[in-house]
C-alpha cells in the first residue's frame, strides 16, 4: 500500500471523527437540540455512532 495515501486516509479519518464529536457536542449543549425535540414528541439517541458515523464511514470504504 502507498503509504502516502495510507498517511491521508489515516489523517482524514482523525480530522472527521474529532469534527463529528465538536459537531455533536454543539449539537447537544449549545442548542439542545435534544431539549427541543422532546417539547414537540421526538427523541434522539444520542451516541458516538452517531453523526460522527457519517464523516468516518467513506473513509474507510
Amino acid at each position: 500500500m502507498n503509504t502516502i495515501f495510507f498517511d491521508n486516509l489515516l489523517f482524514g479519518s482523525a480530522v472527521g471523527f474529532l469534527f463529528a464529536q465538536v459537531w455533536e457536542w454543539v449539537t447537544c449543549r449549545l442548542f439542545d437540540l435534544n431539549h427541543l425535540a422532546k417539547k414537540k414528541g421526538y427523541h434522539f439517541h444520542h451516541s458516538l455512532m452517531g453523526p460522527g458515523a457519517w464523516f468516518l464511514l467513506p473513509r474507510f470504504f
